[in-house]
């Protein structure tokens, strides 16, 4: 089991991990750790929706053991507002089109350029109009 403060915790993890690793010039291991600071921070939406002594939804539980990001906010409730949101900010909405097409299996592959790994650091940790900003606000 795993509580909010852990995930919590975990994307600040995930986050100090990436950079580590920027620095070391290993971009496709910092592109694929932090794409899951971006994954912890949208489950540390769900896991506001599981209540104590009850029995959780068997869909909500599933749908929770997914790495995509449009799912998982789609779990939490929160996709459309960021819908919504990025209509009204280019720059989220610039952060988003980064941000989406994360996938775990980049984990196969080495061929990630420093530049595509600073951006996707960027989008998500922005603090104007970061992914992680705009999560924070839905916990």
């Amino acid at each position: 089991m795993i509580r909010r403060r852990d995930l919590k915790n975990l994307v600040d993890g995930r986050l100090a991990d990436a950079h580590v690793l920027m620095s070391k010039r290993r971009y496709a291991s910092a592109y694929y750790i932090v794409g899951y600071a971006v994954e912890c921070a949208i489950k540390v939406c769900i896991a506001g929706q599981f209540r104590k002594n009850t029995i959780p939804d068997k869909n909500l539980v599933n749908n929770t053991y997914t790495h995509d990001f449009e799912k998982l906010m789609k779990t939490a409730g929160i996709f459309a507002q960021l819908e919504q949101d990025i209509i009204n900010d280019a720059d989220l909405y610039s952060s988003w089109n980064v941000v989406k097409d994360w996938r775990p299996e980049i984990r196969y592959t080495t061929s990630v350029t420093p530049l595509e790994a600073r951006d996707l650091i960027d989008a998500i940790e922005n603090q104007q109009n970061g992914i992680l900003q705009w999560l924070v606000q839905h916990w």
